[in-house]
């Protein structure tokens, strides 16, 4: 009569390969989306915002010239992305959306705030530092 441990060794390597392809499956798959929706133009710079119920999350400073904004609201309630004296803004993102905004921007000073009604007051405005872009400066 053939030992028990003898019929769950196999199992056990079946199980173990099973759970590591499966795994591996998921890592590629979560890899491939990092860049989803990012088509910049060549010389663009990309900038991650996230907005929360009481902050926006940026850099204080970038690069002048051309920008594309990935604006994402990580809060409950619905929010925006506009940049003082920019026509061009994002009125309101839901939770969890995923929006786009390509600006032009001038070395400067420039406020970004949240246009929704009671985000500036609730912390949703800060001050963004435009330098020379990397190719004036050569």
């Amino acid at each position: 009569m053939a030992n028990r441990s003898t019929y769950r060794r196999p199992f056990l390597l079946v199980l173990l390969v099973t759970v590591a392809l499966t795994l591996a499956a998921c890592a590629r798959e979560s890899d491939e989306n990092l860049n989803e929706g990012v088509n910049p133009s060549p010389g663009e710079v990309v900038v991650e915002v996230r907005l929360t119920d009481d902050s926006i999350e940026m850099p204080a400073e970038i690069p002048g010239g051309g920008v594309l904004f990935e604006v994402t609201n990580s809060g409950t309630a619905p929010h925006g992305f506009a940049i003082e004296g920019v026509d061009e803004r994002l009125d309101s993102l839901f939770s969890d959306d995923l929006e786009e905004l390509r600006v032009t921007l001038d070395p400067g000073t420039y406020r970004v705030y949240s246009p929704v009604e009671g985000d500036a007051d609730a912390g949703l405005d800060l001050e963004l530092t435009v330098t020379e872009s990397e190719d004036s400066a050569s």
